[in-house]
C-alpha cells in the first residue's frame, strides 16, 4: 500500500507547480487512503489541500466547503501537523471573505499550534527553527490584494 504521506507529498508538489488536475487527483487519493482508522491527520490534510485549490481558484463557495470538511476531520483529535495548516487555510478563507475577527482567531489558532509544536523540541532540533520561522511568517500583518478582493 502507498503511504498517505507520499499521496500528501505529491499533492503539494503539484499544487505548488500550479498543476491543479494532480493536485485535485493526490487529495482524493491521500484521502480515500486517510479514511481508514488512525490517519486522521491525513485525512485533515487531505480535505484541506482542495480547500487551498479552491482558494487559489478564487472560489470561495468550494474552498469554504472542503475547508469544513478539513476542520471536521480535526474535530476530537489531536493531530497538531495537520491542525496548524486546516486552521492557516480557514484564516486565508475568512480574510478573503471579509470576517476579519473570524480570520484572526483562526490564524491564531495555527500560530499557537506551531508555538507549540516547536517548543515540544529540542532548542538544537532544526525542524523547531522552521516552525518558528512558519509561525513568525504567519504574525506579520496581512494585506488584501486586488485578486483577494
Amino acid at each position: 500500500m502507498v503511504p498517505a504521506s507520499l499521496y500528501r507529498s505529491l499533492g503539494e508538489l503539484a499544487f505548488d507547480r500550479g498543476d491543479v488536475a494532480n493536485a485535485r487527483s493526490a487529495a482524493a487519493r491521500l484521502c480515500a487512503l486517510a479514511a481508514l482508522p488512525g490517519k486522521r491527520t491525513f485525512l485533515a490534510l487531505g480535505r484541506n489541500l482542495p480547500a487551498r485549490i479552491a482558494l487559489a481558484e478564487n472560489n470561495l463557495d468550494e474552498a469554504a466547503a472542503h475547508s469544513g470538511q478539513a476542520l471536521a476531520a480535526l474535530s476530537g483529535a489531536d493531530t497538531p501537523l495537520a491542525a496548524w495548516r486546516v486552521h492557516e487555510t480557514a484564516a486565508e478563507l475568512s480574510l478573503r471573505q471579509g470576517c476579519a475577527a473570524e480570520a484572526e482567531s483562526w490564524r491564531s489558532q495555527s500560530v499557537n499550534t506551531l508555538a507549540s509544536l516547536a517548543h515540544s523540541m529540542d532548542a538544537a532540533e532544526p525542524l523547531r527553527a522552521a516552525l518558528l520561522a512558519i509561525r513568525d511568517r504567519q504574525l506579520r500583518p496581512r494585506q488584501k490584494t486586488a485578486e483577494m478582493v
